[in-house]
């Protein structure tokens, strides 16, 4: 994972279009970790309720702001109804 210089920061704000399942962002939080982060903000425009509970061990060190929150995911881990393949076209996937 590829990461800026931390070294004099203790607290990251981290941009996502989408929270499903919440895999890629405890990889990002375990990273930080390491690097001595203490608190990180993570914004974002939809999630999902599977993905804000399964981030849950990191609930003091983590202020999750989203703009909704859908209740499910479907069998790909996609958030339901979600944004269709936004973060596709934002990242150009």
């Amino acid at each position: 994972m590829k990461l800026p210089n931390l070294s004099s920061r203790d607290r990251v704000i981290i941009l996502d279009p989408m929270l499903a399942t919440g895999g890629t962002l405890m990889a990002i939080l375990k990273e930080l970790e390491g690097k001595g982060i203490r608190e990180a903000y993570f914004v974002g425009i939809v999630g999902s309720a599977v993905g804000i509970q399964a981030l849950s061990p990191f609930k003091g060190q983590l202020k999750i702001y989203l703009c909704a929150v859908d209740k499910q995911l479907n069998h790909k881990g996609f958030i339901i109804p979600g944004l269709g393949d936004a973060g596709d076209r934002i990242f150009a996937i």
